[in-house]
């Protein structure tokens, strides 16, 4: 019965880290840039929206640790076990990595994108924003995919009695 609480509960958390991912990559961000049509504002409330998505998967990343290591203590689960809290622990250093390095240098492209300066100063800024989103594209997409992969591995893992048995 422990072992389905905790599995529930690393499954449920995974999920809802993914599902935050999903729905701002797939719905948030679509809207508001059809919405929002000052480049600065959509800049710092997708700057806070990546912030909080951290935050958000910092916590549930480090839920989903806790169980696993739990999970862990069966002989038959240890393997997978390890290998969804490695998945999970590169996941929550993506995206500290990205909200941390990636964002605040996309933010300090934005002024010169909307600062009115000379055409080679817009043509610079909007060549380093273009840089840094592209970087937090793909460390965006990495964390979404390995976040698909951890919840799949964690929903079905199952002990391999065969190991665990002892006689």
């Amino acid at each position: 019965m422990i072992e389905r609480t905790f599995t529930v509960i690393e499954a449920v958390t995974l999920a809802l880290w993914v599902g935050a991912l999903a729905g701002f990559a797939f719905v948030f961000a679509p809207i508001a840039f059809g919405i929002v049509t000052e480049v600065a504002q959509f800049g710092r409330v997708t700057a806070d929206v990546l912030r909080a998505l951290t935050t958000l998967g910092t916590i549930c990343g480090a839920v989903a640790i806790a169980c696993a290591l739990v999970r862990a203590r069966d002989d038959g689960q240890r393997t997978s076990a390890l290998a969804r809290i490695l998945i999970i622990a590169i996941m929550i250093g993506l995206a500290q990595y990205e909200s941390r390095a990636i964002v605040p240098r996309m933010e300090a492209a934005i002024p010169g994108l909307t600062g009115g300066g000379t055409r080679p100063e817009i043509e610079a800024a909007r060549a380093r924003f273009r840089v840094e989103h592209n970087g937090s594209t793909k460390v965006y997409g990495a964390v979404f995919l390995l976040g698909i992969l951890a919840t799949a591995l964690s929903a079905t893992a199952r002990p391999d009695y065969r190991l665990s048995y002892r006689r």
